[in-house]
């Protein structure tokens, strides 16, 4: 088994750490709007891969 490298992995970001950078903390304006805009997304392609499996158009 291959041994890590723990200095490496310190210097590691978590994904939450990624997005305060990118879009602010929890409960900023610019979080809020991204959350809202990666929920429609997800939404968006369930609905899309769920007509392709039912053979149906919008």
């Amino acid at each position: 088994m291959r041994k890590l490298d723990e200095n490496k992995l310190a210097k590691l970001h978590t994904a939450g750490e990624l997005l305060d950078r990118k879009y602010g903390e929890i409960g900023t304006e610019s979080r809020t709007s991204f959350h809202e805009k990666s929920i429609a997304w997800y939404y968006g392609e369930k609905l899309r891969d769920r007509r392709k499996e039912l053979k149906i158009t919008q």
